[in-house]
């Protein structure tokens, strides 16, 4: 504002209903039986994501939360006071890359990270 304030906005996430509708179109594609059962990792931390990719090692890896310009924001995995954790596109990338069969396609669905698709794109081509 012009007084110097801000104002900031805030839209509710509605990751179940992402969800439902990317399952929704896997169920009416023609090759429904080539992709592997969705493989959620909700409110996830560092060590989840690196855990999924060690363990799932996706072809395709879909993340939908909030963004910035310089990361995603992950979970730090407190129960009684979870906070938001940065995640910048450096540390991003390493950890996409880090497999021996890294992913191949990258969604980011969330604000502002169309600014890290230099730094990801040699990780996830």
């Amino acid at each position: 504002e012009p007084d110097g304030t801000t104002t900031t906005v805030s839209r509710y996430l509605r990751l179940q209903h992402e969800v439902r509708e990317v399952q929704r179109s896997l169920r009416g594609a023609k090759y429904r039986d080539l992709v592997a059962p969705l493989e959620l990792r909700p409110a996830a931390t560092v060590e989840d994501l690196v855990d999924a990719m060690n363990d799932v090692r996706p072809h395709l890896v879909h993340f939908s939360g909030h963004g910035s310009p310089g990361g995603v924001v992950l979970d730090d995995g407190d129960l009684e006071d979870p906070q938001n954790l940065p995640v910048d596109f450096d540390l991003l990338a390493r950890v996409l890359a880090a497999t021996d069969s890294p992913p191949r396609v990258l969604v980011l669905n969330a604000c502002q990270t169309l600014a890290g698709a230099e730094i990801l794109l040699p990780a996830v081509p």
